[in-house]
């Protein structure tokens, strides 16, 4: 899980502008839980899924949920179908509509919607805040091989950015 902010200050946290990302592919089975409790927590933020057609009908779920979760926007993608840039999809678009805060999940329940506030207290201190699952009761231990390799880089990476 991911935090960026363009400005951020907890006096000001209430008219803040928070949107949450959330990348999917085959989410089927999870997306709706996902959606649902982020609505249940922070029904003041936008939610942008950004589906890379998901064969699983991904898309088709997040379109359901929409008219009981307005606050739902959902992105369907057919082309450069790969993690990053659904990322930045999703970035560009709450970027687009304003967002002074700009979270990303994972659909998969590897990032938990409880875990936010306390993220966000973190915004306080810096620019940026980076939630890892491999801390604390994270789920990173199902994640394969590769997948924690890429995480793992994508930590130092992190780490050495915040730093300068």
């Amino acid at each position: 899980m991911s935090l960026t902010l363009k400005k951020y200050s907890m006096q000001s946290k209430t008219s803040l502008k928070i949107t949450v990302v959330v990348p999917t592919y085959n989410e089927a089975f999870n997306i709706k839980g996902l959606l649902v409790r982020l609505n249940e927590l922070y029904p003041s933020f936008s939610i942008i899924v950004v589906d890379d057609n998901s064969p699983d009908g991904t898309y088709k779920i997040v379109e359901s949920i929409k008219s009981s979760i307005p606050s739902i926007e959902p992105i369907l993608r057919l082309t450069d179908r790969e993690r990053g840039y659904a990322g930045k999809a999703g970035f560009s678009s709450a970027l687009e509509r304003g967002s002074d805060i700009i979270v990303e999940m994972e659909a998969d329940s590897s990032h938990r919607p409880e875990d936010l506030p306390g993220l966000l207290k973190c915004l306080e201190k810096g620019g940026s805040v980076l939630g890892s699952k491999y801390y604390g009761s994270g789920n990173g231990k199902r994640a394969s091989k590769a997948r924690k390799a890429i995480s793992y880089l994508s930590t130092l990476i992190y780490k050495d950015f915040a730093k300068n």
